[in-house]
């Protein structure tokens, strides 16, 4: 979700249809240019969402990637993994990036928690609570 399909790749991908090359790609990298494409489309779309001044640029070398796979072959392996729909699925969040709930704390009490049953092996915290007297009374 966080690169970009640059020209240059775009190129590439022309230069190997010319020369019918052969393009190896896994679906996942090929489900994520096509929701890389609907993402920028739906925030260009959007007026009160920010923009880069070169998202169209990126957007129109997603579209002509997209172009090219749409005009070759595809062969694929695994065709029963691929196309399942529970185990082929991509998660890919579009909008704007929110912090989620009770962050960073979620994931250090969490650990803290399975510090429990490590402290005995390892006489050390993962996390920071060693200000925390009670902790270590409780691990020991």
């Amino acid at each position: 979700r966080s690169s970009c399909l640059a020209w240059p790749t775009v190129s590439k991908l022309q230069t190997a249809t010319t020369n019918r090359g052969v393009v190896l790609c896994t679906a996942a990298t090929i489900k994520s240019i096509a929701l890389k494409f609907l993402e920028r489309l739906d925030v260009i779309r959007d007026s009160s969402r920010k923009q880069h001044p070169a998202m169209e640029h990126e957007l129109r070398a997603l579209a002509a990637a997209l172009q090219l796979f749409k005009k070759g072959s595809l062969i694929m392996d695994e065709v029963d993994l691929l196309l399942h729909p529970n185990k082929a699925e991509l998660n890919f969040p579009i909008g704007a990036k929110h912090e989620l709930d009770f962050s960073p704390e979620r994931w250090t009490c969490a650990i803290h928690a399975l510090d429990a049953v490590f402290y005995g092996e390892r006489r050390a915290m993962a996390v920071s609570f060693q200000q925390s007297g009670r902790a270590l009374t409780i691990l020991s």
